[in-house]
């Protein structure tokens, strides 16, 4: 659903970019921030999939001429913790 799609770019892709310029933004700095929200979230390459996005739109609008999210490499999969950590 689109609350969810919100909430994690809010969440996540706007505090990594959102401050920046898309066309400052490189091919290192787009595979630093997948790696580090591969190291955190289980849902990292969805994180990557919505920044991947946008930054396809601005190259169709002609605002960028590059991807700097294409070509990465993605993290890997990890299962979400869901608590099986926590005690009480």
């Amino acid at each position: 659903p689109l609350f969810y799609t919100e909430r994690e770019f809010r969440l996540h892709v706007l505090p990594a970019f959102g401050d920046r310029l898309i066309q400052s933004i490189t091919p290192l700095e787009a595979q630093e921030q997948a790696n580090a929200w591969g190291r955190e979230y289980a849902n990292a390459r969805k994180l990557v999939g919505y920044a991947r996005s946008v930054l396809q739109y601005g190259k169709v609008l002609k605002a960028v001429h590059s991807n700097p999210f294409e070509g990465i490499k993605m993290p890997p999969r990890r299962e979400a913790n869901h608590g099986k950590d926590m005690f009480y």
